[in-house]
């Protein structure tokens, strides 16, 4: 018997048509942080908007992406979001 969930069975599915010929806008923002899942269009594509807007740079960050939030006294810390939109994280920010 198959053990793969029905929701992630693919048989009798059509494929799906990445479009890798045409730039994406994820794709060329991944490109632009420095990702790994961009092709030859996108990268054609950043590159252009780099010479045309040289401030378009983004910032790379060195351990990823974090959301800060201005905490007491000045200080920044990392947002903590709900799982329940509409209501406060417990020990978050006030």
């Amino acid at each position: 018997m198959d053990e793969t969930p029905a929701w992630m069975r693919t048989e009798g599915q059509p494929p799906v048509d990445l479009q890798v010929d045409r730039p994406h806008g994820a794709r060329v923002y991944d490109y632009l942080l420095g990702g790994k899942t961009n092709f030859a269009a996108d990268r054609e594509q950043a590159e252009k908007v780099l010479e045309s807007i040289p401030s378009v740079r983004v910032a790379r960050p060195q351990s990823g992406l974090r959301a800060l939030s201005p905490g007491r006294a000045g200080r920044t810390t990392p947002c903590r979001r709900s799982a329940i939109p509409g209501r406060r994280p417990r020990g978050g920010p006030t």
